[in-house]
């Protein structure tokens, strides 16, 4: 307890303050000092609370239903598109543009609407996973949060990065090729594509960065929930890029206002990406600022 009269610092329950002797009539119980010694019994179980109270807070409950939104909005994209899956990949005729690269990308082409589809099934069990995490956080008879789930997310963002980079480049490569001229040679057209792959990569960029970082955290965060060790070493830049990407996306989405050609389905989704990695740094930068509080602790 703490001292109301000199914020003593008093080990066990006395009358007087040892520091300046004011009577300690009415106890004032506060935080750990930060130089308070604990044993590691204790701080295991004081990093676990912890933990399991921040994912049931409410600023990760907000960012589950921002994860459910999108969800639903991916499936809806799927459901209900204005001009289905057919005339956005075009069923690409590589001989009438003059171009023949074989029956193997040509079923690459095919494959864009199940790559797409892959692409919002990840998106859905990146949610449903948040919530496992969230669910096991409320529980009483647990002592942590599910881990397991938690390592899961992690490999969650890889594999979404990877489809959805591949439904991108896919994407690209086939429009170049239904607008391809008849008399376009082969040659000329792998330049076409090998330059489309180096723009996506440099467009890519980012978000590689942002899966590199957030798959860090989600691992410094499973082993925190896992062994009860505090660990803040996540990446600001993590934050950083999560602002660089809702900034980006919040240019696009008032491009699109302006020119006043866009689709509501486009513009939803565009929204629910702004918020969701808004919240997602405000979650990062709370969590960061808890593991340092619990490591200050000695």
């Amino acid at each position: 307890m703490i001292c109301p009269n000199c914020q003593f610092n008093i080990i066990g329950n006395v009358n007087y303050c040892p520091n300046c002797g004011s009577p300690m009539s009415a106890p004032v119980f506060n935080m750990p000092n930060p130089q308070m010694r604990i044993s590691d019994e204790e701080r295991k179980k004081l990093t676990f609370a912890s933990v399991k109270s921040f994912f049931s807070s409410p600023i990760y409950i907000v960012f589950i239903l921002l994860s459910a939104i999108n969800a639903v909005v991916s499936i809806c994209v799927v459901a209900f598109s204005k001009n289905g899956f057919n005339t956005v990949i075009d069923k690409v005729d590589f001989e009438s543009s003059g171009v023949a690269l074989g029956a193997g990308f040509s079923f690459f082409a095919d494959s864009m609407p199940y790559v797409y589809i892959v692409s919002v099934l990840i998106i859905i069990i990146m949610t449903v996973l948040r919530y496992l995490i969230y669910r096991s956080a409320c529980r009483e008879d647990t002592t942590t949060v599910n881990y397991k789930a938690i390592n899961a997310l992690k490999w969650s963002h890889w594999f979404s990065f990877v489809f959805d980079t591949l439904y991108v480049a896919l994407v690209l490569i086939s429009f170049v090729a239904t607008e391809a001229r008849v008399d376009t040679t082969e040659l000329e057209f792998r330049f076409l594509i090998g330059l489309l792959l180096v723009i996506v990569a440099i467009a890519y960029a980012l978000p590689t960065l942002y899966t590199v970082f957030i798959t860090r955290a989600l691992k410094n965060v499973r082993n925190t929930a896992k062994n009860g060790v505090p660990n803040s070493k996540i990446s600001v830049f993590l934050i950083v890029v999560l602002f660089v990407i809702s900034g980006f996306s919040m240019s696009s989405l008032l491009s699109e206002l302006v020119a006043g050609e866009f689709e509501w389905s486009f513009l939803v989704s565009q929204a629910v990406s702004i918020a969701i990695n808004v919240v997602m740094a405000f979650v990062v930068i709370k969590y960061r600022t808890l593991m340092k509080s619990l490591e200050n602790i000695r």
